[in-house]
């Protein structure tokens, strides 16, 4: 992963620098530990390593033509816990069931977004 990233960084500091700017260091193990317990999913160890060199990024000034991934930023550990945490909260309270009382269906991606939009289609 390390390797990885240098590409990444080599290539965004001579094509898009301010997007590497924006890159915050690396999360700490008590972040990727918060998360964990907070979702009850054990994390892939290629998910640590990549927020382990960069824990998402802060732009300097947001612009969507600016972005890192899909025209957006990408999550920090933290922004990835409050959107959970977000989510989680609206499945508790029953928003996501249909007119016959069952939850709503869904075709998830595979993978993770830690760009904050839905990877899969809500269909009921």
């Amino acid at each position: 992963m390390k390797e990885t990233w240098k590409i990444v960084e080599d290539k965004l500091k001579e094509m898009a620098p301010i997007v590497y700017k924006d890159l915050n260091e690396g999360a700490t193990q008590e972040q990727i530990d918060e998360l964990e317990r907070l979702t009850g999913v054990k994390l892939p160890g290629d998910f640590v390593e990549f927020y382990k060199i960069h824990n998402g990024q802060t732009p300097i000034k947001f612009d969507p033509n600016i972005s890192l991934f899909d025209h957006t930023k990408l999550m920090s550990i933290e922004e990835i816990i409050e959107v959970w945490t977000r989510w989680k909260e609206q499945v508790d309270a029953g928003e996501f069931i249909d007119n016959k009382n069952m939850p709503w269906k869904t075709e998830p991606d595979t993978g993770i977004s830690t760009t904050g939009g839905m990877r899969f289609p809500m269909r009921r």
